[in-house]
């Protein structure tokens, strides 16, 4: 799954602009997918939810350029046709770099009312430059009950895949707004990048750093500056779960032939990269 997560990564952007960040104790699993990656590869020493997972790679990002556009692809993904899901990648790319003050958000079309999936919920269709399917953002509801979920699919709300694009320079700004005790740390080893003293300053910072889901704390309150684009006809699932990995498997028309197990941690990747 990693190294699908790669290969969309560098279809977008090319080999040497990605970030890939590992959860802790986890480099034994992506150590050959990444091998033949010249980008950067960065295992946190302690998993603290997502927030910090994005803000760690976003942080030699900005370090590099802090004008770079930005897309995050958590790795954990089945998504096809493989073609239109990177024609999708290329309007998202121009839109946030044209519209650098917004994130930019991948929202798939359900086909069920999923209670276990964060859903958005569009407000209005942007026309003027953006092309077909982009909506502002009225909310956010990251795992609702089932009663909701139901709602929220009757009413023509969307999966939230937390693909997304930005301007590394918002996602910066947005999080000395938002969650500025962790902008604070990670502004130290901003700071320390290429010294060779980054080792030390991130075990220190994150040596009593509380979780941050990123969810939560920007989107859901930044929802007014947050688009979404429908990934229309793109098959997209969230294979955090091996029940989903069945699931997608018999759609697809495949015989189930092994049982899936996923390691007692937990483990997952998320990926960032730069163009």
């Amino acid at each position: 799954m990693l190294e699908h997560a790669l290969d969309r990564a560098a279809a977008a952007s090319g080999t040497k602009r990605i970030v890939t960040v590992i959860g802790a104790g986890h480099s034994r699993y992506a150590s050959e997918s990444v091998a033949c990656f010249p980008g950067r590869v960065i295992e946190q020493p302690v998993n603290r939810d997502t927030a910090p997972g994005i803000f760690l790679p976003l942080t030699y990002i900005m370090a590099e350029d802090p004008d770079a556009t930005v897309a995050i692809f958590p790795s954990d993904h089945y998504i096809a046709p493989n073609a239109l899901f990177n024609a999708h990648v290329e309007r998202a790319y121009l839109l946030a770099e044209r519209l650098e003050n917004k994130i930019v958000l991948f929202g798939a079309v359900p086909d069920r009312p999923e209670p276990d999936y964060g859903w958005i919920q569009p407000e209005h269709e942007l026309r003027a430059g953006a092309g077909p399917g982009v909506w502002s953002v009225r909310k956010f509801h990251e795992k609702p009950g089932a009663d909701e979920a139901a709602g929220y699919y009757r009413d023509g709300c969307l999966w939230n895949t937390f693909i997304m694009f930005a301007k590394a320079k918002t996602l910066w700004t947005l999080a000395g707004e938002r969650i500025p005790e962790i902008r604070g740390r990670f502004e130290v080893l901003l700071r320390a990048a290429g010294t060779g003293r980054e080792a030390s300053i991130l075990a220190d910072i994150y040596g009593d750093m509380k979780p941050v889901n990123f969810s939560t704390r920007i989107l859901e309150a930044c929802a007014d500056r947050t688009l979404v684009v429908t990934l229309d006809g793109v098959d997209w699932s969230d294979w955090g779960r091996p029940e989903r990995i069945e699931e997608t498997l018999l759609k697809a028309g495949r015989s189930m032939t092994a049982a899936f197990s996923r390691p007692a941690s937990g483990a997952r990747f998320d990926l960032a990269l730069s163009r």
